[in-house]
């Protein structure tokens, strides 16, 4: 039993060996390492962090401004363009009723005479 156990445990590190070294290149992928490493040897023979290396590695980027589409800042547009409140559109709304009730002014309807006169 004890020799099938070594007997399996071989082959397994045979085929992880063999399959270790197989590389696969796919198209489009391409990854290198860095030839500098952000571990830096120290002298009590431990491996020390380099807090720079870890902060350029860390920080992104600066991405590139999006162009400016004409009309698309919303800050310049007036406000009744956007739903909100305008106090000329609300004066107008309401009319003479502004200020004295909560219901806009609707004139009268006036109907002609259909038979005329």
């Amino acid at each position: 039993m004890h020799i099938r156990q070594l007997f399996i445990g071989a082959i397994l590190l045979a085929a992880t060996a063999t399959h270790a070294q197989h590389v696969v290149q796919l198209p489009g992928v391409s990854a290198t390492a860095s030839p500098e490493g952000c571990v830096s040897p120290a002298s009590a023979g431990s491996a020390a962090l380099s807090y720079s290396c870890l902060t350029r590695l860390v920080t992104a980027e600066a991405t590139p401004k999006a162009p400016e589409i004409p009309g698309a800042d919303i800050s310049k547009r007036p406000s009744n363009t956007l739903g909100l409140y305008n106090a000329s559109s609300l004066q107008n709304r309401m009319g003479p009723n502004l200020g004295i009730s909560v219901q806009p002014y609707r004139p009268k309807l006036v109907y002609p005479n259909p038979l005329g006169r």
